[in-house]
């Protein structure tokens, strides 16, 4: 079986380390897709692929969670350096705006290896009977308008602070309270809520104001979900200024509850929504957060809003934003669930939409420059594609950020670059990635589960396919030993040297040993998990790592070799 094996390194003697700060998201086969929109009276556009892989490849393409049009299965096989357009039937004059999302699937056919393929997502606008792409900045955060009344709130929230920066909002919207939402559980992140600076110094027993309301993401299916942990702060107009009454996380339930004293009573108040909190805080690519508002209030003693909504489904603002916000407060959730503490001196910055105008994060091919999704682990910043609006990605991200605060920044030889899930890099790289790959996994599913697979990432952790690189060069073996640590399923085929009988009583402990216990590569793991998890038969460990394919003989004793291991054993 053909493999392909990119890295020759060496390194020998003591850990040496690069301060190379950006992680990016992995990339799919050299596969060029897009989209060509051609006669709008008969529905008529195609599907344009060219494989500039090596070998043949078959691609399956399906409609996106972000895709306002219907897009059937479509499938295709490339010899190497073909080109084929598959028809679409697209009704595009049904609307002004559209947005068109495509995933796919690619199986390198000389491997035998389904892995993940190039996606698509356009903002298509309707010009006559022209179709004309827009950027999703252009089509979406367009949609931010002053508030009505700016004229009497001109110094609102000015001259700027790095408390709110804002004269553009997007509006909220009533919520019928006979709606079925989904609601989060309760969750040990709710123990810090902040409190108001007049709550905290107004007087014992002193009477207090209240301002009440719930708040929640109107999702891209369309389902209703409480906007928890967004910051919630309250204004009041007086004395020709605005004055901050206070301000209050959302919890679970999402409800929001802001104190305030007694002179308030009677004064004009706005609320305004951010996509902020302690652990994240969720930025335009002016590095300033998302806020919502609604209209002005008269302020009373306990003035309850009721319910409102932010409206994050296709035809509203932001599609794609409620699975970044929500796959960070999983992965905060979880961690803190787990008694790993998550503070930080300052939120994460996770910008959405990345694009070229940002500079950020910019990729290269023989078609030119294009945005990327990445983290720069060194100043906590990460950058969103808005094709890369999934949890997954976001937990990926934020596990890069993780690592390198636990690691005081310091990260392992190698890292950094371009890489993907199949071949093999330099063990560096695999170690950070496969960590972060591992924590998506490891957010998303239960230690019972035995079929461990995120759409994102289409593959089943617990059994990877046998062409995926078979030593410590590859992330998805390092995902799969550190899965292999946490699950409780019993696996493997040879039971005297290859299997899985490790279950430690702690579900977090291979998260919190790697954050704790800084290593260049993960076979110098091996003796950290056996002298941290003390288990009754600390070979077992071995017989995992060897399992998963981190004791292979491309590494010996004081250093490590990746070379072109074509047709030699993998044991």
């Amino acid at each position: 079986m053909k493999k392909r094996f990119r890295v020759l390194f060496m390194s020998f003697g003591l850990s040496l380390y690069s301060f190379c700060s950006m992680a990016t998201q992995f990339v799919p086969p050299h596969v060029l897709l897009r989209v060509e929109f051609q006669s709008l009276a008969h529905h008529r556009s195609k599907v344009v692929i060219l494989n500039e892989e090596k070998e043949p490849i078959e691609i399956r393409i399906r409609q996106g969670l972000l895709s306002k049009l219907e897009v059937p299965d479509l499938k295709a096989r490339l010899n190497p350096q073909e080109s084929q357009e598959l028809l679409l039937s697209l009704n595009l004059a049904s609307e002004a705006m559209t947005t068109i999302h495509l995933q796919s699937e690619i199986t390198l056919l000389d491997q035998n290896l389904n892995v993940p393929g190039p996606g698509v997502f356009e903002v298509v606008k309707l010009t006559g009977s022209q179709a004309q792409r827009v950027s999703y900045s252009d089509a979406f955060l367009s949609r931010r308008l002053r508030p009505k009344d700016f004229a009497l709130e001109r110094n609102l929230f000015r001259p700027c602070n790095q408390e709110m920066c804002h004269d553009l909002f997007f509006e909220t919207q009533p919520v019928s309270e006979d709606l079925d939402f989904m609601i989060t559980p309760r969750s040990s992140l709710e123990e810090s809520e902040p409190r108001s600076a007049q709550e905290v110094s107004s007087s014992a027993g002193q009477k207090k104001v209240q301002l009440r309301g719930r708040l929640f993401f109107k999702m891209t299916s369309r389902r209703y979900h409480s906007a928890e942990k967004m910051l919630v702060s309250a204004w009041v107009f007086r004395a020709g200024f605005w004055t901050k009454m206070g301000s209050s996380f959302v919890q679970s339930d999402g409800s929001w509850v802001i104190s305030g004293l007694p002179q308030f009573l009677g004064l004009t108040t706005r609320v305004v929504y951010q996509s902020q909190n302690e652990f994240f805080s969720l930025n335009d690519p002016n590095h300033r957060p998302y806020a919502w508002s609604d209209s002005t209030y008269v302020l009373g003693e306990n003035t309850q809003l009721g319910s409102r909504f932010i409206d994050l489904s296709l035809n509203g603002n932001l599609p794609g934003l409620d699975e970044v916000y929500l796959g960070a407060l999983e992965l905060w959730v979880k961690f803190q669930l787990n008694g790993i503490s998550l503070a930080r001196p300052s939120p994460i910055e996770v910008v959405f939409p990345n694009s070229l105008s940002t500079h950020e994060c910019i990729l290269t091919n023989n078609q030119g420059p294009y945005p990327w999704s990445c983290s720069y682990w060194g100043d906590g910043k990460i950058y969103i594609i808005p094709e890369h609006a999934h949890k997954s990605v976001i937990q990926h991200e934020l596990a890069h950020s993780i690592h390198s605060f636990f690691w005081g920044g310091k990260m392992p030889q190698g890292v950094g670059g371009e890489h993907n899930l199949w071949e093999c890099f330099h063990p560096g790289l695999a170690l950070t990635e496969g960590f972060a790959d591992f924590i998506a996994y490891w957010v998303q599913f239960e230690r019972q589960a035995q079929d461990p697979h995120i759409d994102y990432f289409n593959m089943n952790l617990e059994t990877l396919p046998q062409g995926v690189c078979p030593h410590a060069g590859s992330e998805m073996r390092v995902a799969s030993t550190l899965w292999d640590i946490y699950d409780t399923h019993v696996d493997g085929s040879d039971s005297q040297k290859e299997f899985d009988h490790v279950m430690s009583e702690d579900p977090a402990a291979s998260v919190k040993i790697f954050l704790g216990n800084p290593q260049d590569t993960m076979p110098e793991y091996l003796r950290v998990f056996q002298r941290e998890l003390l288990l009754p038969h600390p070979e077992d460990l071995e017989h995992v790592f060897r399992l998963d394919k981190m004791l292979s003989s491309s590494f010996y004793l004081g250093f490590v070799f990746v070379a072109d291991l074509s047709g030699v054993s993998s044991n």
